[in-house]
C-alpha cells in the first residue's frame, strides 16, 4: 500500500511490521530476533548467504556513514595521526565502541546507523521475499513509503531529528520517480481503478517512465545486496527486468 504522505499514524504503523512477524509469533516470547535470523540460516545456506549479505551491508553502510562525502585520502593514516583536520576513523576500539574524529555526518545519524543504501536494499527484499518474484511496483510503493515514512529505515520516523524525521539520502532521480508514483495513484483513483483496499502497487509502473540520460549509480549502491533473499525464486528474465529498471532510473 502507498501510505499518503500526511498519514502518520498509518505511517508509523507500517514502521512496526517485519517480513519475520509470523515467524516471531511462532516463537517464543523470549526469542531475540537474532535467534529467528541464527536459526533460518542455520536450516538452509542459501539463507544464510543471503542474511550475511544484508548484515554486511548494514553494518558497512553504518561505518562508513559519519564519514561519508569526506574527500579521498590517500595518505597512510599513520603519516596524518597527529593532523586534527582530518577525518579519521581508529584502526582500534575504545572502550569498545568505534572511535571517529572530524566526522562529517551529513544526515546527523547516530553511531550504527545505516544510510539510504541499507535502507533501499532492505526494501528490495522484502518485495521480493512477499511477492516471491520481481514486481517493480511493489518495489517501488516501499520505496515510497521509505521515504515518507522511515519504512526499513534506522531511525524510523524520529520527531526528535533535526535533519529529516522519516529517512535520508534522497536523490534526484528517486524524487521524481515518486511524483510518477503518486501521480498514477491518483488518476487510478480519479478513474475508479483502484478499489478501497487494493495495493497502490498493482496501478504504479514498474518502471520510471525517464526520457532522460541521467541515470546515476543508485542502482549499484541499492539494489545488488536486496536481491539474494528472493534470488533462488527469480527467473532470468526477472533479473533481465530488473537490469533495465537500474538504467532507467530505477527508483
Amino acid at each position: 500500500m502507498c501510505v499518503p504522505r500526511n498519514d502518520k499514524m498509518l505511517g508509523s504503523e507500517l514502521c512496526q511490521w517485519s517480513i519475520l512477524a509470523d515467524a516471531m509469533s511462532a516463537s517464543s516470547a523470549s526469542t531475540a530476533w537474532w535467534g529467528v535470523l541464527d536459526k533460518f540460516a542455520a536450516e538452509d545456506r542459501g539463507c544464510d548467504s543471503a542474511i550475511g549479505c544484508l548484515l554486511g551491508l548494514a553494518l558497512g553502510d553504518a561505518v562508513g556513514a559519519p564519514l561519508e562525502f569526506c574527500a579521498v585520502d590517500a595518505s597512510p593514516q599513520e603519516s596524518c595521526a597527529d593532523d586534527d583536520r582530518r577525518p579519521y576513523l581508529a584502526t582500534t576500539l575504545k572502550d569498545g565502541q568505534l572511535h571517529y574524529r572530524n566526522v562529517r555526518n551529513k544526515f546527523d545519524l547516530k553511531l550504527g546507523q545505516w544510510t539510504d543504501d541499507a535502507s533501499m536494499a532492505l526494501c528490495l527484499a522484502d518485495s521480493l521475499l512477499t511477492c516471491g518474484h520481481y514486481n517493480g511496483g511493489d518495489a517501488r510503493v516501499r520505496w515510497h513509503m521509505w521515504w515518507f515514512h522511515g519504512y526499513c529505515n534506522a531511525f524510523r520516523y524520529d520527531v526528535d531529528r533535526r535533519k529529516g524525521q522519516t529517512s535520508v539520502g534522497l536523490g534526484s532521480n528517486v524524487a521524481k520517480s515518486f511524483v510518477e508514483i503518486e501521480r498514477s495513484v491518483e488518476a487510478a483513483q480519479r478513474a475508479d481503478r483502484l478499489p478501497k483496499g487494493t495495493s497502490h502497487a498493482t496501478v504504479v509502473p514498474p518502471v520510471h517512465q525517464s526520457d532522460s540520460n541521467d541515470a546515476g549509480n543508485g542502482f549499484l549502491a541499492h539494489g545488488p545486496t536486496g536481491i539474494p533473499p528472493g534470488l533462488c525464486s527469480l527467473q532470468i528474465h526477472q533479473c533481465n527486468a530488473g537490469s533495465r529498471q537500474s538504467k532507467k532510473s530505477v527508483q
